[in-house]
């Protein structure tokens, strides 16, 4: 054997060398890998479960359609048959042991973004806050919110923060999440423990009493006590009274000493959780749902342009149907989590509720 073919066997031997340490390095990365997914398996649901869930959500505003179909397009409370789709008649098989759904009707809420210094003063009032704080909290609010650098007598703008240890604007703006109360002038001190940070009950109080989405009137019937006490100060009737005589567990509409400008007996905003559970991280996605249930109703009584609406063929329509189909709900805001949280439950408390408490 002469030097090249030495030097050949030795390139060779090298090459292989190079591969199979390639190839260690590539098993050991894949192994890695495999071991990294199987764990991230353990805590994020499949496939199947994802569309399960969303299948589901469908389902449960299928029923709320259904339920506004039979009492013309308007939605009062869950005692219509909407509040528990999975025990309406032609829901979808499922084990109650693996789905679980939950609508809670946020339009009970206080809309926090349209609120006056009133209104607001009469909730803290109504959380039995002393007076300097119920000014301070509901002037720095406003400061928080509003468009201009106009400072009230016990608020706080831009220019009070910039003072500070660590320096911010006012955000001028909607509030885009309670957690942004921190920064608010008064509520640090107010709504979160001194100690700890976390946030106390008067947070609790408040944040279950206000929405940051909903801008329309507060429906009564799914209105916590505190909203309902809240809203007697400004129009001077009494809660008790709203649920007396009534042949339904609920209003459908509104007593005449209470005005529509606050106040209102139909749903506006709803959130439906939809839970899976399989193995030990259940799956939760959250819909935040506008209902746009009347021009939906009256879209469901007539025709689509072009062919019947109730061929036997499934088809995806023409982008001139497509257009024409008007959607009953509208998702404002979509989530996919994991568990959930507490629901606040209605104040409305009827002749009805009542009697059967017995």
């Amino acid at each position: 054997m002469n030097k090249q073919e030495k030097a050949r066997g030795s390139i060779l031997i090298a090459v292989l060398a190079i591969i199979v340490l390639i190839s260690f390095f590539a098993m050991r990365f894949l192994e890695e890998t495999v071991r990294q997914l199987e764990y991230y398996a353990l805590f994020q649901p499949g496939l199947e479960e994802r569309e399960l869930a969303y299948g589901y959500l469908e389902a449960a505003l299928a029923v709320i359609q259904e339920v506004a179909l039979i009492d013309e397009g308007r939605i009062h409370a869950p005692e219509q048959g909407w509040g528990d789709p999975l025990a309406y008649p032609g829901f979808p098989p499922h084990d109650p042991a693996q789905v679980s759904i939950r609508i809670e009707d946020q339009s009970g809420r206080l809309p926090l973004h349209s609120m006056d210094e009133a209104l607001l003063r009469a909730l803290f009032e109504e959380m039995e806050l002393p007076y300097g704080t119920v000014r301070e909290l509901s002037d720095s609010l406003l400061d928080w919110i509003d468009p201009d650098d106009e400072r009230r007598l016990s608020g706080a703008e831009t220019s009070e923060y910039l003072s500070g240890a660590i320096p911010y604007r006012a955000a001028n703006g909607p509030i885009q999440s309670f957690e942004e109360l921190r920064l608010i002038n008064g509520f640090k001190e107010t709504f979160f423990d001194p100690e700890t940070g976390r946030p106390n009950e008067f947070f609790r109080m408040f944040t279950e009493a206000v929405s940051l989405v909903s801008l329309d009137p507060v429906n009564l019937n799914s209105a916590p006590d505190i909203v309902l006490r809240t809203l007697a100060r400004i129009e001077g009737f009494d809660t008790q009274s709203l649920w007396d005589g009534l042949d339904l567990p609920y209003r459908t509409v509104l007593p005449g000493n209470v005005s529509g400008r606050l106040a209102s007996v139909e749903t506006s905003l709803l959130r439906v959780t939809v839970e899976m559970r399989r193995g030990d991280s259940p799956f939760t996605v959250s819909a935040l749902i506008s209902p746009r249930l009347a021009s939906a109703t009256n879209a469901a009584r007539s025709e689509l342009p072009g062919e019947s609406i109730r061929d036997a063929e499934p088809r995806e329509g023409t982008a001139e149907e497509q257009a024409a189909v008007q959607y009953p709900f509208q998702v404002l805001r979509l989530s996919e989590a994991y568990g959930g949280s507490p629901v606040p439950s209605s104040a409305r408390n009827s002749d009805i509720d009542r009697m059967r408490s017995f």
